[in-house]
């Protein structure tokens, strides 16, 4: 999972962000992954929700970070979670997407 601003980023935390999430399952085509999100914290802050394998959430205005969790379901109802943090104007990346 990565996450990029979209410049220009205010530093006072608002602005568009693209998450890009890379997920596979052996025996499920990747147009049929559901790719959703848990709550925002702080939860009046949310950006959003992420929808599809790459998504622009629009956040408000918040100097500090803020977290989510981002879930990937396959058909079956099997999903897989990951926890992410990021900062204004601060891209970043978590789990396997991030380099060793």
């Amino acid at each position: 999972m990565e996450w990029a601003w979209v410049d220009p980023c205010d530093a006072g935390g608002s602005g568009d962000i693209v998450v890009t999430i890379t997920a596979t399952d052996g025996d499920t085509p990747d147009g049929q992954l559901i790719y959703s999100n848990g709550p925002w914290l702080p939860q009046e802050l949310g950006c959003g929700d992420i929808n599809a394998a790459q998504t622009t959430l629009t956040c408000p205005a918040h100097a500090g970070a803020r977290s989510a969790e981002a879930i990937v379901t396959d058909p079956q109802g099997n999903e897989d979670k990951l926890s992410f943090n990021f900062d204004p104007c601060t891209n970043g990346c978590e789990g396997d997407a991030c380099p060793l």
